[in-house]
């Protein structure tokens, strides 16, 4: 395994501080966009007990905003309880946009490294069969299991990229379709406390 790794060049030291960040990225990113630290029940319930209230303390509003991302989004809307209808929809799209950069939080390093890792392996295996046809032209092509094992090194490259390469393409995927499912949630039920505020429910 050492052996296959060192064979396969300098680009394998990219490749692999590259699978390294990424492994990291999605063990954080799994942790961070879990339903009880982004939208938990609780949360919503206890805004719903204050919207039925009416009379909430600074205290509690300082629970709920740190309670999750959500309860911050909707401290914004319980503090501008007063506002016209309109300004605290504008303050909900300014909120939930705030939001999504801490849900897209390394989303675009993750992408990156799914991209740029098959070109870095493809980079290894064209240098690798360079070295490999400058050998053909030098010495012939008399010693085929050499020339063999020369094309199989310059290969490794290409298959590390592409190990590291598809989970992380796989894992972007996931976190992005994750992050939009929350964001439309959070859209839909701070605009229905706009709405209860509205109506005075």
């Amino acid at each position: 395994m050492v052996e296959s790794i060192s064979s396969g060049g300098i680009l394998m030291l990219p490749i692999i501080l590259a699978s390294v960040i990424a492994l990291a990225i999605c063990i954080e990113r799994c942790w961070s966009l879990r339903r009880e630290k982004v939208m938990p029940e609780d949360t919503v319930s206890r805004i719903k007990e204050l919207l039925r209230k009416k009379d909430y303390s600074e205290e509690e509003l300082r629970f709920v905003s740190t309670s999750s991302l959500f309860g911050w989004v909707c401290f914004d809307v319980l503090k501008k309880a007063r506002l016209s209808k309109d300004d605290m929809k504008d303050s909900i799209e300014a909120s939930i946009s705030e939001a999504s950069y801490h849900l897209e939080r390394y989303l675009t390093t993750l992408g990156v490294i799914a991209s740029v890792c098959p070109l870095l392996g493809l980079l290894g295996t064209v240098i690798g069969m360079i070295d490999v046809f400058d050998t053909i032209t030098e010495t012939g092509a008399k010693n085929a299991a050499s020339l063999a094992g020369g094309i199989s090194t310059a290969l490794v490259t290409t298959a590390s990229g592409l190990i590291v390469a598809i989970p992380s393409l796989v894992m972007h995927r996931v976190f992005v379709r994750r992050v939009d499912e929350f964001l439309s949630e959070m859209s839909q039920k701070a605009t229905r406390i706009v709405d209860s505020l509205e109506s005075g429910n």
